[in-house]
């Protein structure tokens, strides 16, 4: 009798949340978008990690920008603000596992405080940016996701969360 193979399907996918706050208040929330994940991210991000391979990349940083979501060959977030050497935000990260193993959630969060006078400036913020770097003017990004333009005002707080879900299927 022949035996049949299984086979074993693996699935991307990335998500993120802004919500701004001011004064403690919740002042906006983009609720749970999907993202883009670029080619550097497949590869350096992803790939190479899994291979273990010498050039293998992971999340340093998160940024926001002024702009659309990054196109899958893009090695930048469009429009980054980076108003001062401080413009990314360095995330917690954290893994959750599927209670039966048939999945994991790499997940990103943190908070661009006011108090941390990260932005200088107003800015019409409409996106977000997983980075492998945490210089300021290094194209290493790794994923992006765009949302309803908000108003950042230099005295909000933008709490953000990030997270590339995998999953498998028999």
């Amino acid at each position: 009798m022949k035996q049949k193979a299984n086979v074993v399907q693996l699935g991307l996918a990335g998500f993120s949340r802004i919500r701004l706050k001011e004064n403690g208040k919740l002042v906006g929330d983009s609720d749970w978008v999907k993202n883009t994940i670029t080619d550097y991210g497949l590869d350096e991000g992803l790939g190479q990690l899994i291979t273990a391979g010498a050039g293998s990349k992971r999340v340093a940083a998160v940024a926001l920008g002024t702009g659309t979501a990054p196109g899958t060959a893009s090695t930048a977030l469009p429009g980054i603000i980076e108003d001062n050497t401080d413009g990314r935000d360095v995330p917690t990260i954290a893994t959750v596992t599927t209670s039966d193993g048939s999945g994991i959630t790499a997940r990103f969060y943190g908070t661009f405080a006011s108090s941390e006078s990260r932005f200088t400036n107003t800015h019409a913020i409409q996106n977000i940016g997983l980075y492998a770097s945490t210089a300021t003017n290094q194209g290493t990004v790794l994923s992006g996701a765009t949302y309803a333009v908000s108003t950042l005002n230099t005295n909000q707080d933008v709490e953000y969360t990030y997270e590339w879900r995998i999953a498998t299927t028999t």
